[in-house]
């Protein structure tokens, strides 16, 4: 009875040994288990870390090049706004030059019996204009139409008897060209007054029209010069 009681004595120290040795081995596998999971999390981190960097840059370069597009359609936009009004002031001295040879060829054709004269004048007067167009140079309609400042600068003003023509140029005293959509030379003319609004209107205030008409045409005329 004694040797069986010891016997299950020593088998209940050997199965404490071996609890307590396996114990460590299970403690050591639970802390790999959680270094693991840690090392995931931390790489899953870095990993949207970096993804969020990447899409940074990318959204820095998608603006750069951008910009760098923009301001290369503005290089080019100004570079040919450059060649294109190159010969700006020379082509307004031209100008000169064209009124010139058309009121030479209107006294020639009055008062000159040389035909040859007047041929010569009128060949100088066809080319200069061919040349002005080929440079992009073109006519300012003024007659008949609407007065603008922009394009019209008012020499004086008339009586009309239709309504229709109030306001509007009734004669060109000088011719005025554009180049492109810049201004060269405004046309120089005469604008009309509705006569019976100008019969009606006190003198005052008809005077005050005409010099609010003449004031349009000097502004734009010094916003002209200062472009």
């Amino acid at each position: 009875m004694m040797k069986k009681k010891e016997s299950d004595r020593e088998k209940t120290e050997q199965e404490e040994i071996i609890a307590n040795q396996d114990q460590p081995e299970s403690q050591d596998t639970n802390s790999q288990v959680d270094l693991k999971t840690a090392g995931n999390i931390s790489l899953a981190q870095k990993l949207e870390q970096k993804s969020a960097e990447c899409e940074d840059l990318k959204n820095k370069y998608l603006r750069l090049g951008a910009e760098f597009e923009n301001a290369r359609k503005r290089w080019d936009r100004d570079r040919e706004d450059v060649i294109k009004y190159a010969n700006f002031g020379l082509l307004q001295s031209v100008l000169t030059f064209v009124d010139e040879i058309s009121e030479a060829l209107k006294v020639s054709r009055a008062h000159c019996e040389s035909q040859d004269l007047v041929k010569g004048l009128e060949i100088m007067q066809s080319n200069l204009l061919s040349l002005l167009t080929k440079k992009g140079v073109s006519e300012i309609e003024a007659k008949g139409k609407d007065f603008n400042p922009h394009f019209h600068e008012i020499v004086t003003s008339c009586p009309v008897e239709k309504s229709d023509q109030d306001h509007t140029v009734i004669e060109e005293v000088q011719r005025g060209y554009v180049l492109g959509d810049k201004v060269l030379r405004t046309a120089k003319v005469i604008v009309g007054i509705y006569k019976q609004s100008a019969q009606t209107m006190p003198q005052d205030e008809l005077a005050s029209q005409e010099i609010e008409i003449e004031t349009e045409t000097e502004t734009e005329t010094e916003r002209e010069t200062e472009d």
